[in-house]
């Protein structure tokens, strides 16, 4: 995957003069605005219907998978108590399409942004409401299940099994339809600027990082983040204890400072 124009523009500003979206040209290219990106609501409400519609077919499954797992315990149940009671059978209850995309605008604070709530459709944000983003990379949050079991009338492991897979589609999706079709636009872009895929893999030109928080350090601006003459004696203390050792080394592999070894991309380094 190619860095957002915000990162490369700060890394070469010699071959990028600005980092404006390239679809939009209105705001620049950061992690958030490669998903929110106004050029791309009709793609997103497209993602999001399509998730939508599949919740019958995963709701199904996984109230089929409930019973199966339901009746392979009761059977282990009988070998030691023949009398046990066999357990209830489960049924989906499919939610209608105004309660599913209500409970959609309580969980996604800012899916209104593209897809504007029709009447009855909106309801007020939960406590705990998360962004579409979170979605499009793939991460569950609570908020989506807190906004699901009510209307759902199903055992949460049901719910949550539902969830994983709506998310699954969203992240699916939004890497196909968003992600790499803005990659596309971008490297057609490249192109006419003259910028090789060489050239983007030489020692940056730009200022150097705050491997902390992943922003440009001001100049005489130590890594830690702080100006080079709050050091006691021009020394930096440096953190004792870093629980961010492994986001700084993923940053750093993003911004193409370092290069993740195989391990390190398996998932077998302890830290990462």
């Amino acid at each position: 995957m190619l860095p957002t124009l915000t990162v490369m523009q700060a890394r070469h500003p010699d071959m990028y003069a600005d980092a404006l979206c390239c679809l939009c040209r209105a705001a620049p290219e950061d992690n958030d605005h490669v998903w929110t990106c106004p050029n791309s609501y009709n793609q997103q409400q497209l993602i999001w219907a399509d998730a939508v519609a599949s919740i019958p077919k995963w709701g199904r499954a996984a109230i089929r998978k409930a019973n199966e797992d339901a009746d392979t315990r009761h059977r282990k149940q009988q070998a030691r108590t023949p009398n046990v009671a066999a357990p209830k059978r489960l049924q989906w209850y499919q939610p209608s399409d105004t309660l599913l995309w209500a409970s959609l605008y309580s969980a996604f604070h800012d899916l209104s942004a593209f897809r504007p709530p029709e009447q009855g459709q909106l309801k007020a944000p939960l406590a705990s409401a998360c962004s579409v983003v979170t979605a499009y990379q793939g991460l569950l949050h609570s908020a989506l299940i807190e906004a699901w079991r009510p209307i759902m009338k199903g055992p949460r492991s049901v719910v949550v099994a539902v969830a994983h897979q709506f998310i699954r589609r969203l992240d699916r999706d939004a890497l196909a339809r968003l992600w790499k079709t803005r990659c596309e636009v971008t490297i057609a872009w490249e192109k006419t600027q003259g910028i090789r895929p060489k050239m983007k893999k030489q020692a940056q030109t730009g200022q150097p990082w705050n491997n902390a928080s992943g922003t440009i350090l001001p100049p005489d601006t130590c890594q830690c983040g702080k100006p080079n003459t709050d050091h006691h004696q021009g020394l930096c203390p440096g953190a004792q204890d870093n629980p961010t050792l492994a986001d700084q080394r993923l940053l750093a592999c993003v911004r193409g400072q370092v290069h993740l070894s195989t391990l390190e991309k398996m998932g077998k380094i302890h830290f990462l």
